[in-house]
């Protein structure tokens, strides 16, 4: 019975520390780290984006809009996105270290507009381990060198 107890309470502590299959992405703007989760991801308004892979065909990603993860995660939008808050970038990262740099005037309806969605569905189904848990895909880019794959951290940078 011991045996079987310390089983299960590894079990659960592996499932504790490693959380679901998919992961986390976390947002940081200034102190503030933001989790989210498939499940967080989920429930807000899904968003779609077109790309097409290495072989020219067509991959259509299903997630959310990245706006509205960073307004979720405390970004100033709207009229408050102004003066010192334009003089701040982010740094989206990779579990691979590739990192791609964009600004919130970019993104923000109200100002630049440009189409980001972070996919974690690719034609219908689950991401392929390469490029799990999240795809950053940057609608309208000629290259598709922001798009990145495996996406596990967005930081804000405040340039002084």
């Amino acid at each position: 019975m011991k045996m079987r107890s310390a089983v299960v309470c590894a079990a659960f502590l592996v499932f504790l520390f490693l959380g679901s299959a998919w992961g986390q992405l976390v947002v940081q703007i200034g102190d503030k780290k933001t989790e989210f989760t498939e499940e967080t991801l989920a429930k807000m308004p899904q968003a779609k984006a077109t790309i097409k892979d290495h072989d020219g065909k067509d991959m259509e990603y299903t997630g959310v809009s990245l706006f509205d993860v960073l307004v979720k995660a405390g970004a100033a939008t709207g009229e408050k996105l102004r003066g010192k808050e334009l003089a701040a970038y982010f740094i989206a990262e990779a579990n691979d270290g590739y990192r791609v740099v964009f600004t919130l005037a970019e993104i923000d309806p109200s100002l630049g507009n440009h189409s980001v969605v972070l996919g974690y569905r690719m034609n219908g189904a689950a991401l392929p381990e390469t490029q799990a848990p999240l795809r950053l895909i940057f609608v309208g880019d000629g290259k598709q060198a922001r798009s990145i794959r495996m996406l596990k951290f967005i930081r804000m940078v405040k340039v002084e």
